[in-house]
């Protein structure tokens, strides 16, 4: 019998399995279940080379952080998805994630 090699020719199914994976767990509050997902596909796109969705990989860090309250890091995942978006032309989302960055901003400036 011969064997068929099962992994998908197409990487990008993969890095948006563990994306879309992600925000289910998400959505559903299991956070830490997304956080490492993220963590995995991040790892995946550095190894397959496949780098279209790190950036939103990287928003989605940040996002969870913000559902976390920790804004620092949420900031900190942010910046580096507008780093990684600005990388590819195109994109559509400035004004949002300017938006997003100026409110973890004031967020983080609030005394405590």
């Amino acid at each position: 019998m011969d064997e068929t090699n099962r992994e998908p020719v197409d990487k990008t199914i993969k890095t948006r399995l563990y994306y879309n994976s992600s925000r289910a767990h998400t959505r559903l509050g299991n956070l830490e279940d997304s956080q490492a997902l993220l963590h995995e596909g991040i790892n995946w796109c550095i190894e397959s080379e496949e780098l279209h969705l790190l950036p939103a990989l990287h928003y989605q860090i940040g996002y969870n952080y913000e559902l976390m309250g920790d804004y620092a890091k949420a900031l900190e995942f942010l910046d580096y998805s507008i780093s990684l978006f600005e990388l590819f032309p195109g994109h559509n989302y400035s004004t949002f994630l300017s938006e997003k960055r100026s409110h973890y901003l004031r967020v983080l400036d609030q005394p405590k």
